[in-house]
């Protein structure tokens, strides 16, 4: 997408038949195919966390294991100690977003504690999100457009806070990194730039007679520190010295932000991994925005691809950088 505008460059989706080994051609999914998206989302958890009062820019939290009682464990890929909203962001913490959605949900967590939250605060936590287009249709158009499932299970729903409750279509994560690109505007997508009059001669593309202005259905309620805070996180995500995107984006010459996410799904009862990335770039002024899910790119206890989703991003911001030569 461009984040000024709204408009779509190029959108795609591929369905692969382990079967016969080939993909098929399925561009509607995008709009039409919600996942658990992962750690994508994060951006609106601290957001929300700003705009809701429980958390201040810069404070700092521990990231530690978490034990609840009469259920199991919960921790990041591993603890990380103390660490700020940037670190959270760019280390991707899931026990900072945890912590930060139990409080938002009056909650407050006490290790070896049982896990007391007011299940009703999750729909201020939905009212938030939807700000960026996540969990809403994103009024791309089409009937058939999925808005995703919202997770049902209480005593799971601190595990919106890093994308494994609700479910979301890549546009709404294209619409939703755009609105954080853009300084807080929630653009409609557009196919259609203009419309032109028919021209069966050699002398090209016929009169303009229409054009297709760009649609802002809302700016989100947060203010600007707020939003700088977290695109300042994003470019820590794929610049900074623990950034988990780092090593695909740290020396690429267009200036990406953004941030990765994996998650888990069950297929037919088997353990498998989502796989995303949401960025855009350049950094300081934005002219593309992409979303990008690998749905169950691995199996439970398999070797862990975790590149695919930063690979094909990189793949794409090369592609249209290499065609508009300065950012032009």
């Amino acid at each position: 997408m461009e984040p000024k505008t709204g408009r779509i460059l190029a959108m795609s989706g591929q369905v692969y038949d382990r079967k016969t080994k080939k993909f098929t051609d399925y561009t509607p999914g995008t709009f039409t195919y919600a996942f658990e998206q992962g750690s994508v989302v994060k951006g609106a958890t601290v957001l929300t966390g700003y705009q809701t009062g429980v958390r201040d820019i810069g404070e700092t939290e521990l990231d530690e294991v978490m034990r609840f009682k009469g259920s199991g464990t919960f921790s990041s890929y591993q603890s990380m100690g103390v660490l700020n909203d940037l670190k959270a962001l760019e280390r991707s913490s899931n026990v900072y977003m945890w912590k930060t959605a139990i409080e938002m949900m009056d909650g407050k967590y006490i290790p070896n504690g049982t896990l007391n939250i007011n299940p009703d605060k999750i729909e201020q936590i939905r009212y938030y999100f939807n700000q960026f287009g996540l969990g809403i249709p994103t009024e791309i158009g089409f009937p058939n457009e999925t808005a995703g499932i919202k997770g049902k299970n209480i005593s799971t729903y601190f595990q919106i806070a890093i994308g494994q409750l609700d479910t979301y279509t890549p546009m709404q994560i294209a619409q939703y990194i755009t609105t954080i690109a853009n300084g807080g505007y929630r653009m409609k997508p557009q196919l259609v730039k203009e419309i032109r009059e028919a021209d069966n001669t050699d002398n090209g593309l016929g009169k303009v007679v229409d054009e297709i202005e760009p649609v802002v259905l809302n700016k989100i309620d947060m203010n600007d520190e707020m939003l700088e805070r977290v695109q300042q996180g994003f470019r820590q995500v794929t610049h900074g010295s623990q950034g988990t995107a780092r090593s695909y984006f740290a020396n690429e010459a267009y200036d990406a932000a953004g941030k990765t996410g994996t998650s888990e799904f069950y297929k037919k009862g088997v353990k498998t991994w989502n796989l995303s990335f949401a960025g855009y770039a350049p950094y300081d002024n934005p002219q593309i925005s992409i979303a990008v899910i690998v749905p169950n790119a691995y199996l439970d206890g398999y070797a862990q691809p975790h590149s695919a989703a930063n690979v094909i991003s990189q793949r794409v911001f090369r592609a249209y950088f290499e065609g508009h030569s300065g950012g032009e």
